[in-house]
């Protein structure tokens, strides 16, 4: 009887580790798999007496190293089951790793490579890695490698390639593409493999609860010139060999970029003289990658425009990983007590009691919580599950929690009456804008305060009751409207606090003068300013808006002409002219997402801003002003903003413009008798 699983570990004199690693196969939970071990003529006596130790193993002994690739493509052709984990010879998988993968397997049928969520075997609380990403350069990483493992790489996801250091691949598919690249010998040989599977149309998931601890590069060292030389050299040849004709001359300067850039480094270093054999050699073999790139261009089935979108096209982001892990990582040490190793479980029913008082001298806050969903999806459940342990009653009354549905189609607002929260649905039956449905929910309670939230967010156990503190102190009688410190999935600082624009303001933003001279021309968010400090501000984002309900009933709530964006802005706006504060509070956290539903429609949200950004104008600063900002946007900004897509490599985004604009045009008519009614 043939195993499922063919568990493949090549080894290269690895004496120091395969013991570990076969005895922590030894207690997987899942046990229906074989193990082979290919071993490519270590010197070490790593493999020595090895069948006697473990009676089931199959050891295939070859007389020289032949390199990584080949040595699992020999693997997979001895296999004899459908799926086929690789394995590294100092990996060591915890005893549910195989159980979850192949769960993942059954859950996620249209998937056929599986990534495992690696931590680095010495410093566990690190990642190691958790799948890998690939820039449209060519140049690829383990993503957040390095990062802390209590906050990031959680939440299963899908990848453009899982790390061959333990990965799961569908036999079917790894043979239909070829295997390995043997030419590749080491290094790359993964990601090169991945991308040939995205062209066939095959996806990988990452899988968070399939955990191994990884050395990494226990046996050729991290920065040997070995592993140097062959990931700078089969990286060029990934890169020649798979890149769509459709995106290889317009990804090219950032693959000469990249190349540039590590030459003058390691030149710099005094390792220049292995870069450039690497380069030399990938360019000699120039002729046989073309030939490959022939073959597998020819039988591609995924377009150009989704292995794009599955991509990273930031120019600076290969460059700026290590600045970025020393930022999170400094981030999470100073704020560690508000982010959690994961967000808190729902509280059961059982605990809650909302008639339930305060201790002596705490006064009783109401609350209702506003969200507004649009096929979010899970992220609409989750966001409610935190909220109880962000509200525990001896602070505030969760009044209501009322969620206003605007039609969605995903079932996302779907059975959540279970939910031990007192919990109202209101479902519409087509999408009446965000700043309609905001009104339609705080019409439902009768709190003191009024919370909008949108549904990408997670609170903390201690978001609120700050929040409220500080509100009811009573020299902040005067602040209307509170947002809190945000921090994103990788626990860095989001810079959403925002200036009231002014008409010159709007006009050098259209023209892009703020990305060119950010200190001459301040952006519209406060991103020159680190967001360390409590202070009063403009605006605050809408994402988290706190505020009193006189505020809200004396303002008449939000302007529902605003269907999407700006709504927050006018409201702020109104506000301030009423005396009332906008204030941004550090002491408070929440874990935001960002782009929620909103992401989904990316060209249709960008023709919604530019729809509300001339209803602003002519609101707060007339017609005139308002025609201006019609005609620079349609005439200039169109064209600055199809100039930085194509500055920044991403069709896509370049795609998108042309899209929103289209959509902005179609609506004119409609916006201009807007105008016109006042």
């Amino acid at each position: 009887m043939h195993s499922s699983v063919t568990i493949i570990i090549v080894n290269w004199n690895g004496i120091k580790h395969l013991p570990r690693c076969l005895e922590a196969l030894a207690h997987q939970t899942f046990t229906d798999f074989e193990v082979l071990v290919i071993d490519n003529g270590s010197t070490d006596g790593s493999v020595d007496g090895l069948e006697q130790d473990w009676p089931d193993l199959k050891v295939v002994r070859l007389n020289k190293n032949l390199g990584f690739a080949t040595a699992n493509n020999l693997g997979t052709r001895l296999a004899q089951g459908q799926w086929l984990a690789l394995l590294n010879s100092d990996a060591f998988p915890e005893p549910d790793w195989l159980e979850k993968l192949l769960l993942a397997t059954e859950h996620h049928p249209e998937y056929s490579s599986f990534a495992s969520r690696q931590l680095q075997a010495n410093s566990p609380q690190l990642l190691d890695g958790a799948g890998d990403a690939l820039h449209i350069s060519g140049l690829a990483w383990r993503r957040y490698a390095g990062f802390p493992a209590a906050t990031f790489g959680l939440e299963s996801e899908e990848v453009f390639s899982p790390c061959a250091a333990a990965a799961l691949y569908s036999r079917q598919a790894f043979l239909q593409v070829g295997g390995f690249d043997e030419d590749f010998f080491s290094y790359h040989e993964d990601v090169d493999l991945g991308f040939r599977l995205r062209s066939q149309g095959f996806r990988c998931l990452y899988v968070p609860d399939a955990v191994v601890q990884h050395v990494g590069s226990a046996t050729l060292g991290a920065q040997s010139d070995f592993a140097l030389y062959h990931w700078q050299r089969n990286f060029i040849w990934s890169f020649v060999q798979n890149m769509p004709s459709a995106l290889l001359w317009e990804a090219l300067p950032a693959h000469l970029m990249a190349n540039f850039i590590y030459q003058a480094n390691y030149t710099f270093r005094g390792r220049g003289g292995v870069l450039w054999k690497a380069k030399r050699d990938a360019l000699r073999e120039l002729p046989r990658a073309l030939r490959k790139r022939q073959e597998i261009q020819k039988t591609r089935k995924t377009s150009s425009a989704e292995l794009l979108s599955k991509m990273e096209s930031g120019w600076l982001q290969p460059y700026l990983l290590g600045y970025h892990i020393r930022k999170v990582r400094q981030t999470m040490s100073s704020y560690h007590p508000f982010i959690p190793p994961f967000l808190p479980a729902p509280v059961p029913q059982a605990q809650v009691n909302f008639e339930m008082g305060g201790p002596r001298g705490v006064e009783m806050i109401n609350l209702d919580i506003v969200i507004v969903n649009w096929n979010t999806g899970p992220q609409l459940r989750d966001c409610l599950q935190s909220i109880l342990p962000a509200s525990p009653a001896s602070v505030n009354q969760l009044h209501q929690c009322v969620v206003i549905d605007n039609a969605s189609a995903d079932g996302s607002a779907d059975n959540l009456e279970g939910l031990p929260l007192p919990l109202a649905i209101i479902r519409n039956h087509e999408n009446k804008g965000f700043a309609y449905a905001c009104n339609q929910g705080a019409k439902v309670g009768g709190s003191e305060y009024i919370l909008f939230l949108n549904p990408d967010f997670r609170l903390f156990p201690d978001s609120l009751v700050k929040a409220f503190r500080f509100l009811e102190e009573r020299r902040n009688e005067r602040v209307g409207i509170l947002g809190i410190q945000l921090v994103d999935k990788k626990g860095v600082i989001q810079r959403n606090v925002a200036r009231f624009p002014t008409p010159g303001s709007l006009f050098y933003q259209m023209l892009g003068l703020d990305r060119l001279w950010p200190r001459r021309f301040p952006s519209h968010f406060m991103t020159d300013w680190d967001h360390r400090e409590s202070r009063e501000v403009d605006q605050v984002t809408g994402a988290f808006f706190l505020v009193r309900r006189r505020v809200f009933e004396e303002l008449r709530g939000f302007d529902e002409r605003f269907f999407m964006y700006f709504e927050d802005l006018d409201f702020a706006y109104r506000a301030k002219q009423a005396g009332w504060k906008s204030y941004y509070l550090t002491d408070a956290q929440a874990l935001h997402y960002g782009g929620g539903a909103s992401n989904q429609v990316k060209a249709r949200r960008l023709s919604y801003m530019l729809k509300s950004r001339v209803l602003y104008v002519a609101k707060h600063f007339g017609m005139p002003t308002a025609w201006g900002i019609l005609l620079t946007s349609l005439g200039i900004e169109f064209w600055t903003r199809l100039g930085w897509s194509l500055i920044n490599l991403s069709g896509q985004n370049f795609i998108e413009t042309l899209r929103a604009y289209g959509m902005f045009v179609r609506t004119l008519p409609r916006l201009l008798r807007e105008l016109r009614r006042g």
